[in-house]
């Protein structure tokens, strides 16, 4: 096991370490997403993140959620929010959130 850690430099009212454990055998794509998780996990804006690491991939867990989801509101089995699930899914838009500059 091997560990990627981050230590602020400076003395500040935030975290002063971020570490994460990672695995021996880490593809270079697993790299890629610990090291976004690292700047996300050290504040930095989602639009930053994008520029730097481009379009940021979706989560498995959460498309086969959203499918789940969408199947059941076609059959109507469930009563959603449209809304709400949209704000549950798209929080980081700048329309339901603060907005990136």
């Amino acid at each position: 096991m091997d560990k990627f850690i981050y230590i602020r430099g400076e003395d500040a009212r935030e975290a002063q370490k971020v570490e994460f454990d990672i695995p021996d055998d880490l593809t270079c794509q697993e790299f890629r997403t610990i090291c976004i998780r690292m700047a996300q996990a050290l504040g930095y804006q989602e639009q930053t993140i994008i520029n730097t690491f481009g379009e940021l991939e979706k989560d498995d867990v959460r498309d086969e959620f959203e499918t789940f989801i969408s199947k059941q509101l076609k059959k109507n089995t469930v009563v959603v929010d449209k809304k709400q699930l949209k704000l549950l899914f798209d929080w980081k838009d700048p329309k339901y959130g603060k907005k990136d500059k």
